[in-house]
């Protein structure tokens, strides 16, 4: 008895030790998020917070009804940073074209460029870090961001996931 006790204590355990990894979206497209009434017709700096991670743009605007882009974000080509409250594992990216504009994106975690696209997304860049940041190589296209998907490093993973000692 005292043998299954201590099994079942161990796995009990190891249960509430383990964790896996937790998907999150940061949705952009339709202006709902925080600090929207902020937004205007001219770049400047934002900072968009999410219960899981913060949003800064160094230049972005609202663009105004029936533009290209009038429903997310709009910048130039000026950095965004992405922060979260715990490591991110992966992330993709959803941009939108600016009608036949062209742009592209580089991913860069700790000053160095892990992922290049010019396809108006990024998916599933390993990153393993708590931040990185979106730039740009040209400044005079229009590019908007739909949505930011993150794999964070710190859901629980439930009990019949774990393996028994």
């Amino acid at each position: 008895m005292r043998k299954f006790l201590l099994t079942l204590a161990a796995v009990a355990l190891t249960a509430f030790a383990a964790k896996a990894d937790r998907t999150v979206t940061l949705d952009f497209v339709g202006w709902n998020f925080d600090g929207v009434a902020e937004w205007t017709q001219s770049y400047a700096e934002h900072t968009v917070n999410f219960d899981e991670a913060t949003v800064y743009f160094k230049k972005a605007d609202r663009q105004p009804e029936g533009n290209a882009i009038d429903d997310c974000p709009v910048t130039k080509g000026y950095g965004i940073v992405v922060t979260a409250k715990s490591q991110i594992v992966s992330t993709s990216v959803l941009f939108k074209q600016w009608n036949t504009k062209t742009k592209t994106a580089n991913i860069v975690v700790d000053g160095t460029s892990v992922a290049e696209t010019d396809a108006f997304a990024f998916e599933n860049v390993a990153i393993g870090a708590t931040s990185y940041t979106i730039t740009f190589t040209e400044t005079n296209n229009q590019i908007g961001l739909q949505n930011i998907t993150l794999v964070l490093a710190d859901g629980e993973k439930p009990v019949d996931e774990v393996a028994a000692p």
